[in-house]
C-alpha cells in the first residue's frame, strides 16, 4: 500500500506537467497556450505567470496527496 500511494503521488505531479505541455501544443485557452502567446509577443513577465501557477498547483497537489498518504498509512510510519 505505501508504494501504491507514493506512485499515485508521483503520477499526479507528472500528469500536471503533461497537461501543461499538451496545452502548449494544442491551441486553446489553457495556461500553456497563454505562455506561448506571451513568449511570441516577448512579454516575459506574462510568460512566467503560467509557470508559477502550474508550479503552485503541482506543489499543492503533492502536499495534499502526501497528507492523504500519511493519514491512510498512519500504521506504517
Amino acid at each position: 500500500m505505501p508504494q501504491i500511494l507514493t506512485g499515485v503521488r508521483v503520477a499526479a505531479v507528472i500528469a500536471c506537467v503533461v497537461v501543461f505541455l499538451s496545452e502548449m501544443v494544442q491551441p486553446g485557452d489553457g495556461l500553456g497556450d497563454q505562455m506561448i502567446r506571451a513568449a511570441r509577443a516577448f512579454r516575459s513577465v506574462d510568460m512566467f505567470v503560467p509557470i508559477v501557477v502550474i508550479s503552485a498547483l503541482g506543489a499543492s497537489l503533492d502536499l495534499i496527496l502526501d497528507q492523504i498518504r500519511r493519514r491512510a498509512l498512519a500504521w506504517s510510519v
